[in-house]
């Protein structure tokens, strides 16, 4: 007689198996995600500062040297609309940016707060801590 099926010792074999496989690759799957967040903050900051630089030489050409009075106009679904052209959306309580005041954004990841200024007389627009954070994201 053919057999057809597979005995309960080596179910509980493959289990164990994949188990043990989970365990290793779930971490470095969130590991993941973590870093990849940080890329994507680190391309949105550069780009965000590209743009005060770009909106400065825009004025130098006008006659009105200046930096932007301000990167937004307040809506939370286009954060700093005024210098990059796609806007971010404002993230909340979530991972992500999130508008405090006209100068003062933050970056939340896993729980932890990056405080960012910005700075309309030097067009300075750069973490106020010190916490790994901002140094990853620098």
């Amino acid at each position: 007689m053919k057999r057809r099926a597979y005995t309960l010792l080596e179910l509980i074999f493959i289990v164990v198996i994949l188990g043990i496989l989970s365990t290793v690759a779930i971490p470095r799957l969130f590991f993941s995600r973590s870093d990849a967040t940080i890329s994507n903050a680190k391309t949105q900051l550069a780009a965000i500062r590209s743009g005060i630089s770009l909106k400065y030489n825009d004025n130098i050409l006008q006659a009105k040297p200046e930096f932007p009075q301000k990167l937004d106009d307040g809506d939370p679904s286009k954060l700093f609309k005024n210098v990059i052209n796609i806007p971010i959306k404002d993230s909340g309580s979530k991972n992500g940016w999130h508008r405090i005041s006209d100068d003062k954004y933050t970056f939340r990841l896993d729980g932890k707060v990056a405080n960012f200024k910005y700075d309309k007389n030097t067009g300075d627009f750069g973490c106020s801590d010190e916490n790994e954070i901002c140094k990853s994201l620098q």
